[in-house]
């Protein structure tokens, strides 16, 4: 084979390949980015398409679907922040933070609609709105269990299980230093807490990590679950992506007048908020 052919067929080699990896990303970022909300994360562009993505988990505490009825704490307050805006709201229920999160990164919703604990790892991936509440981690379980814990040392060698990657899992981690012993964690890629608390009815034995308000409202539903105090105040708040400076302005602006009205004194009321 003379040197040219050799050359061409090398040349012709490297298009090829070229031509496959672009190919290859077109599809993923079809697959993966929401092609109709990638392009529009800050309020602008929100307010020109004139619909605002949030994601949410199925709890009383984000968005409560029950049947034909459809409620929760922080979907309450968006709905009256889209109403307002007069924007449409488009809902994708995810079963986790994580899940939410990663949505968020790949341009597929605006707001996360959940009562986030301020931590240090949701920080660092979100930007956080101004608290709405102060809450605290609590331990449910079945009040019916034959392992019914009333003392946090009693959570030794105990598994927790949690939604992937909860916002809860880092009070789990300290609780063990304090304790001085091991808890064994559970992360759930397909059960949100709603999900698990639901399996406890017949699974007595288990037991999980929430937030306070979360916990309360869910007993309304599920009575035959108990909390129990194991963590310290913490401020709690809706989520947006780090880069939408306009649109966490705009949502901390309404939420400064939003939160001195009656309709947010009688949702706290609603969901025994104090």
């Amino acid at each position: 084979m003379t040197d040219k052919k050799k050359i061409y067929k090398r040349k012709r080699f490297y298009f090829t390949m070229f031509v496959i990896l672009a190919l290859s990303a077109i599809i993923a970022k079809k697959i993966f980015l929401p092609a109709d909300n990638s392009h529009y994360k800050d309020f602008d562009e929100i307010k020109k398409r004139g619909t605002l993505v949030i994601a949410v988990q199925n709890n009383p505490m984000s968005m409560y679907i029950n049947g034909n009825d459809t409620s929760g704490y922080a979907y309450s307050i968006i709905k009256d922040f889209a109403k307002e805006k007069n924007l449409k709201l488009e809902i994708k229920v995810k079963n986790s933070l994580e899940e939410e999160i990663r949505t968020m990164n790949f341009g597929g919703c605006n707001i996360i609609a959940d009562i986030i604990p301020q931590t240090m790892e949701t920080k660092n991936k979100i930007r956080l709105s101004t608290p709405l509440m102060k809450s605290y981690s609590v331990l449910i379980q079945n009040r019916n269990s034959s392992r019914l814990i009333t003392r946090h040392q009693q959570i030794a060698k105990r598994t927790v299980t949690i939604p992937k990657d909860s916002p809860y899992k880092s009070r789990i981690k300290n609780l063990e230093k304090e304790i001085n012993d091991s808890i064994f964690i559970e992360e759930s890629g397909s059960m949100n807490i709603l999900d698990i608390v639901k399996t406890m009815e017949t699974e007595k034995d288990m037991i999980a990590v929430c937030g306070k308000y979360q916990a309360e409202n869910l007993k309304k539903d599920y009575p035959y679950i108990t909390a129990m105090k194991i963590g310290f105040d913490q401020n709690c708040s809706i989520g947006t992506d780090k880069s939408a400076n306009a649109l966490a302005d705009t949502i901390n602006t309404w939420l400064k007048d939003y939160m001195k009205s009656e309709s947010f004194i009688k949702l706290q009321k609603e969901y025994s908020i104090k």
